[in-house]
C-alpha cells in the first residue's frame, strides 16, 4: 500500500547498511524495492521514489549497469526534469570515471533545479574529488543553505557541512573552517572546549573540521525533492 512505502524504504535502508553482516539482505532489499515500484508504476514516471531506491540497492550490490538503466529510464521518460535523477546518474558515471559525462549531467541537474540540496551537494563533492576546491565551495555553500532541517535529514546535514569544511580547506580558506567550527560545534562544546579543539587542530592555519555526532545512525530514508 502507498501508506507503507516509507516504512518499506526504511527497511531497505537497513538491509543496505547491514548487508555485510548477513547474507541475503540485499536480495530482501531488492524484493522490497521492486514491490514498492509496483505500487507507483514500475517505470517510476508518476513517482520516482521507489525506482531511485531500487537503483540505490543495485549500486550497493555492484549491479551498476542495472542501476544506470533505471536512471536512464527516468531521465529519458517522465522524469526528465527531475534534478535528483540526473544527479544520481551523474554520481554513478563519476564512479566509473566517466568524468566529462558526469559533469554534463550534474550541470543538467543544477540547471533544472539549482535550489535542490542533493544536486548541489553531489556536484560539490564531485568537484572536490576533482581537486577543484574553490568551485566546490560555491556549490556546497548553496547546499548548506538548502540542507534539510528535520530530524530525518541529520545525516545529510553532517555530510553537507563536513564536505564544505574539506572544500574550504582545499580552497585555502581555513579561517572560514574555524568559523564553521564555532557556528556548529561551539554551542555544544562551550567556549573553553571549542578553543582547545581549535588549538589542537592548529587554529586557522591548520584546522581539520569534522562535525560532532553522537555516534548514532540516523535514518537515511527521505523522499527526494525534484
Amino acid at each position: 500500500r502507498p501508506g507503507d512505502l516509507v516504512e518499506a524504504m526504511q527497511m531497505v535502508d537497513l538491509c543496505i547498511a547491514e548487508r555485510h553482516n548477513a547474507p541475503g539482505l540485499l536480495d530482501t532489499a531488492v524484493e522490497l524495492a521492486q514491490l514498492a515500484t509496483g505500487v507507483f508504476g514500475e517505470d517510476g514516471q508518476a513517482d520516482p521514489f521507489a525506482v531511485l531506491k531500487l537503483a540505490e540497492v543495485y549500486e550497493a550490490g555492484f549491479r551498476g549497469e542495472e542501476a544506470y538503466a533505471l536512471y536512464r529510464g527516468l531521465v529519458e521518460g517522465g522524469q526528465r526534469t527531475n534534478a535528483v535523477a540526473w544527479a544520481r546518474m551523474a554520481q554513478l558515471e563519476a564512479r566509473y570515471r566517466l568524468f566529462d559525462l558526469a559533469e554534463e549531467h550534474f550541470l543538467q541537474a543544477i540547471g533544472l533545479n539549482g535550489a535542490n540540496h542533493f544536486a548541489r551537494l553531489a556536484y560539490g563533492r564531485f568537484l572536490l574529488d576533482q581537486g577543484r576546491g574553490a568551485e566546490a565551495v560555491e556549490h556546497l555553500l548553496e547546499a548548506e543553505r538548502r540542507e534539510p532541517r528535520d530530524s530525518a535529514g541529520r545525516a545529510l546535514r553532517v555530510l553537507t557541512r563536513s564536505s564544505l569544511g574539506h572544500a574550504l580547506l582545499a580552497a585555502g580558506e581555513a579561517a572560514r573552517v574555524d568559523a564553521g567550527l564555532a557556528r556548529y560545534v561551539g554551542p555544544f562544546l562551550g567556549e573553553n572546549l571549542l578553543h582547545r579543539a581549535s588549538s589542537r587542530s592548529g587554529g586557522a592555519g591548520g584546522t581539520t573540521w569534522q562535525p560532532v555526532t553522537d555516534g548514532s545512525s540516523p535514518p537515511t530514508t527521505r523522499r527526494p525533492s525534484r
